[in-house]
């Protein structure tokens, strides 16, 4: 909260950014429930992942939660029920923001009832108000292990109505800015929530702690790439030039992300090098203590981040250009088709292009990984038509070798 008061502050954001200012209350008091918002999904998120992916289960082949795991889901309930109710407050603070009212105002519930309605931003809250309920009546009736996974998915869904609304929504490029969010928050709440899902439940896990860390320092890694990548491509959408990063307010707060994300990537390769090993050997401090740091920082940047959500981007975010086809598209309209350009033209989705080079190398590592052990790949597979031969071959060679009339030549 307080680095969120800070970095509204410095740029200027407290004083509002509608044209209507509805008072310092909603001023200042939908910020604040955007971070409430975004830690209490973070937490949810970061013990429901952790449980249906890291923490050991119950005996082999029953259905039933281990104890850890419920453990984990009665905190994801309380950070779910926060959650839930920063939502709803966010929803009614962002009507007074854009109608420019003070919440006192005659007839403001029936604007705010419109607004979930048949606006927009306030359909996407009410979407995710919805499947956050939704998680918490999963987690509230059931205690199988399915409905850990079941309530997982919703929760993350619960986040992607958020990428369509705000500055991502309506700027240009908008398709690669709400893919860049999209993944963001995912990044952003497992890695966070599950840092401090493994502090809280460092006691109830006991002896598989390690395990568990070690699961998770996996998931972490993933999201580091993922948090870094949409990172970039956010404040590439968003600055003029890389001068921008200390000539502007706003980027100013980027760079603060930049060094903080950093500082918690070192400290993840410190995890996986020096206390995870500790931890083996029983010794838990150093690991406490460094994954309490890792998530102040991580709180100060989250304060950071919805700063910026609330702040002017030095780059026009919704540009006047006359264009309907642009407006719509959020880039300009391509040429008129040739030949050549059907080979030539094209428009980068960088979330589907980062997929697809993921996947690749996803499996180039593990065709690697099977010639490494000796195991014949797809390029050594047999050709169409010649695997039933083959398997006479390799049946009859074996037969000969186990009467030793096998002979090099035969063979």
């Amino acid at each position: 909260m307080v680095a969120l008061l800070v970095a509204l502050a410095f740029t200027g954001a407290l004083q509002g950014v509608s044209v209507l200012d509805a008072g310092p209350v909603v001023d200042v008091g939908l910020p604040v429930a955007r971070a409430v918002q975004d830690g209490a999904a973070a937490i949810t998120i970061g013990f429901l992942v952790l449980a249906a992916t890291a923490i050991p289960g119950a005996r082999s082949g029953s259905q039933v939660m281990g104890r850890s795991q419920w453990v984990a889901t009665r905190w994801a309930v309380r950070a779910g029920a926060v959650w839930l109710v920063a939502l709803l407050a966010n929803l009614v603070l962002e009507a007074a923001d854009i109608m420019g009212v003070p919440l006192s105002s005659p007839g403001f519930g029936h604007q705010v009832v419109f607004l979930s309605l048949h606006v927009e931003l306030g359909q996407t809250l009410l979407v995710s108000a919805c499947l956050v309920a939704a998680t918490l009546v999963v987690l509230l009736t059931s205690r199988r292990t399915t409905a850990v996974g079941i309530a997982a998915v919703l929760a993350l869904g619960a986040l992607l109505p958020l990428a369509l609304g705000g500055h991502a929504a309506g700027s240009a490029e908008h398709g690669n800015a709400v893919n860049a969010l999209a993944v963001h928050l995912l990044g952003v709440t497992v890695w966070l929530g599950g840092l401090v899902a493994l502090v809280l439940l460092r006691g109830t896990l006991g002896r598989s702690l390690p395990v568990v860390t070690q699961r998770y320092s996996m998931l972490a890694g993933i999201a580091f790439v993922a948090v870094a990548a949409s990172g970039v491509v956010n404040a590439w959408l968003r600055l003029q030039s890389p001068a921008d990063l200390v000539t502007t307010s706003y980027g100013v707060l980027i760079l603060v992300k930049c060094l903080a994300l950093t500082a918690l990537g070192l400290a993840g390769w410190w995890h996986r090098q020096r206390t995870v090993p500790t931890m083996r050997d029983g010794d838990r401090g150093p690991f406490v203590r460094l994954a309490l740091v890792e998530a102040l920082v991580m709180a100060v940047t989250l304060g950071v981040s919805v700063a910026l959500s609330r702040s002017a981007p030095p780059v026009a975010q919704n540009p006047v250009t006359g264009d309907v086809r642009y407006e719509l598209l959020g880039f300009h309209y391509p040429p008129p088709v040739t030949p050549l350009r059907m080979l030539t033209e094209f428009h980068l989705d960088w979330a589907f292009a980062a997929l697809a080079v993921t996947m690749a190398g996803l499996y180039v590592a593990a065709v690697v990984r099977l010639r490494r052990r000796g195991t014949a790949g797809p390029p050594d597979a047999p050709r169409p038509g010649s695997s039933a031969a083959s398997c006479c071959c390799t049946a009859r060679q074996a037969a000969r070798r186990s009467t030793g009339r096998c002979s090099s030549a035969r063979t």
